[in-house]
């Protein structure tokens, strides 16, 4: 008996010597059971500290001057005090990488920071936990190293503190903030984020690449000031809400380079977005796709930018492909700038852009009938029947409700080998002439209208409306004939613009004569005359 105690106080008192300067007191204020595990020792001397044994639990806090590696399952960290770390980096296979918890292909760790402490770094090139795998396209299923992280704050200089490479990373309501480099990296990879906040200064704030999955979810709040937001530069990205602005900045590598824009989706990455609101800051834009996205339920501003800007950047085989089922955008200079690629509008909201729907040379946007609502259009080529939508059939495309934001065109339609779409039509100048205030009815009275339409090709048609049975025109003999009921088509693209009419007019009073050029299914110019008629005076004559 007496020589088992003797083995019990030794044992703890070698325990204690692996505990940091403190944690004697610490361990007893803090009530910790002995059941929770070994806090992880801060006095080791070795280069690297290793977690070899599966389902272990640890807990951690104070100064670390050494990265700790996780080769096996199941560890659990529970963080119970603040942390500060920073050594130098060091080399582990090819990779020349510095993170606190460094988790192999055969390790797995759930770290909880329920009290929320602070975990800093006073090394540039330390981070806090980074995962690591050997999955590939072509072999899903090989070993990756998993981590889920909840709660926390932790900040770094200009490495990530959260690198997932071919792994597993989950990331529950924690604070990530880098001053110089990205706050999250998914590369080729599995991530969740649920909830949080993410910052990065200088540079991306969340970036997915080489393939990655990435969901966000819980709604976090991203935020770069002097960069992108949220960037997927390949890969699958799903966000389910949150709030993503800045983009005073650009992000690249050697494999991408993205615009300056608060959320980017990459040429060869695809984005789904089901809710959110999205802000490009300063000059930037809010949205750029140089890929496929799908948007949803999202409020997208971008005040001297682009709400949504649709483009390629580098050219070759890819294009951009957009997807707009619903949301708003708002209070940008651009509400979707359709610049190259496509667009299909199934439906949004716009209030308070400078132009609604911008089209760079020669694009045109497809709007489907599930859209409803008014919205500018703004062309950078603009001229008489340019047109402004992909053709399609049926009755809808007179109904789309577009205006232009080009200074002299109105918005048409036009049918064309039975295909329907939405046009520019140039306006046309009406002018009324020579025709007399007052009129007597019954008699006749002659007068011109005159069209001014420069670089107008086709045809219009003139009418008076429902004074088209008291109008006569002058043929080009000279001679009178009646006014057709539908009106009178007029030649747009030649020189004449001034046309004789005379009137008879049948009823007495105060009277509008109205001309109106129509084409392309709306009013490209009207002009009004008013005019009194006076009755026809019957006299008595003696017999």
């Amino acid at each position: 008996m007496k020589k088992r105690l003797i083995s019990l106080l030794l044992a703890f008192s070698m325990m204690l010597t692996f505990l940091p300067a403190g944690a004697v007191s610490a361990f007893a204020e803090e009530n910790i059971d002995s059941n929770k595990g070994t806090l992880i020792p801060n006095d080791f001397t070795g280069s690297v500290y290793t977690i070899t044994e599966e389902n272990a639990t640890y807990q951690m806090k104070g100064n670390y001057n050494f990265p700790i590696e996780i080769t096996a399952k199941g560890v659990t960290i529970n963080i119970v005090g603040e942390i500060t770390y920073g050594f130098d980096s060091y080399h582990d296979e090819s990779w020349h990488f510095s993170y606190l918890i460094d988790v192999k292909p055969t390790g797995g760790v759930t770290i909880y920071n329920n009290g929320n402490y602070n975990v800093t770094t006073g090394k540039s090139d330390c981070g806090f936990v980074a995962t690591w795998g050997n999955r590939t396209p072509n072999d899903p299923n090989a070993p990756a190293g998993s981590a889920t992280i909840n709660g926390g704050s932790y900040t770094t200089y200009n490495q990530e503190p959260f690198w997932n490479s071919q792994g597993e990373m989950n990331l529950n309501n924690v604070t990530a903030e880098c001053r110089d480099g990205l706050a999250v990296t998914n590369r080729m990879g599995t991530m969740i984020i649920d909830g949080g906040s993410y910052k990065s200064i200088n540079s991306t704030a969340i970036y997915n690449n080489r393939g990655g999955e990435m969901t966000i979810e819980g709604k976090p709040e991203v935020v770069a000031p002097n960069g992108v937001a949220l960037c997927s530069a390949s890969g699958v990205l799903t966000v389910e809400g949150g709030s993503f602005s800045g983009g005073n900045g650009s992000y690249s590598d050697s494999y991408w380079e993205s615009a300056k824009s608060a959320v980017c989706n990459g040429k060869s990455s695809k984005m789904t977005i089901t809710g959110g609101t999205f802000t490009g800051t300063d000059r930037a834009d809010a949205i750029v796709n140089n890929g496929e996205m799908h948007i949803a339920n999202a409020t997208v501003d971008a005040k001297n930018g682009s709400a949504l800007k649709n483009q390629y950047l580098s050219g070759g085989k890819y294009s951009a492909s957009t997807k707009i089922i619903s949301g708003t955008f708002k209070d940008s200079a651009k509400g979707i700038d359709l610049q190259s690629g496509s667009v299909v509008l199934k439906n949004a909201e716009f209030s308070g852009n400078g132009a609604d729907i911008y089209l760079n040379t020669g694009k045109q946007i497809t709007i489907e009938e599930t859209f409803d609502h008014n919205a500018t259009v703004d062309c950078a080529d603009p001229e008489d029947g340019r047109q402004l939508t992909t053709a399609t059939t049926g009755e809808y495309p007179k109904n789309l409700n577009l205006t232009s934001a080009n200074a002299g065109y109105l918005v048409g339609y036009k049918t064309k080998d039975g295909k329907e779409y939405r046009c520019f039509s140039k306006k046309v100048g009406v002018t009324i002439n020579d025709l007399k205030s007052e009129i007597k009815a019954e008699d006749t009275a002659e007068f011109t209208v005159t069209l001014t339409h420069e670089n107008s090709p086709g045809t219009g048609i003139l009418t008076f409306g429902d004074k088209n049975s008291e109008i006569e025109y002058k043929d080009e003999h000279g001679a009178y004939q009646p006014m057709p009921k539908d009106g009178r088509e007029v030649d747009l693209s030649g020189d004449k613009k001034d046309y004789a009419f005379r009137i008879t007019p049948k009823n007495a009073g105060k009277q509008t004569l109205t001309a109106a050029v129509v084409r392309d299914a709306v009013e490209v110019g009207t002009a009004d005359k008013d005019y009194t008629v006076a009755g026809r005076v019957h006299t008595t004559v003696a017999i």
